[in-house]
């Protein structure tokens, strides 16, 4: 009977262990450091425009190939999202 119990124990102990909520799925956004922060602020906004018909002024269509448009952050955008990162709280 004895045995029995410390089975019993030694199963919900390691049962405890291997489901239980664990740290590693939190979020890393605090502990960037600064420069990360900064260093992922200051690359460009890089987005894809589809190709579209056009019809010119004699009724054709001309199709218009697909770019990538690239946008870079005004200094004031970066500032407001450095400060926004640095001062995150914690939110219940």
């Amino acid at each position: 009977m004895r045995n029995y119990y410390l089975i019993i124990a030694v199963f919900l102990f390691l049962n405890n262990c291997v489901f239980s909520q664990s740290n590693k799925y939190t979020d890393d956004s605090k502990n960037y450091s600064k420069n990360k922060i900064v260093q992922k602020i200051n690359t460009p906004t890089k987005s894809w425009m589809n190709g579209y018909w056009m019809i010119n002024n004699y009724g054709e269509r001309v199709w218009k190939k697909g770019y990538w448009h690239i946008e870079q952050k005004t200094f004031q955008e970066k500032s407001k999202l450095l400060m926004k990162k640095l001062n995150e709280k914690n939110k219940v």
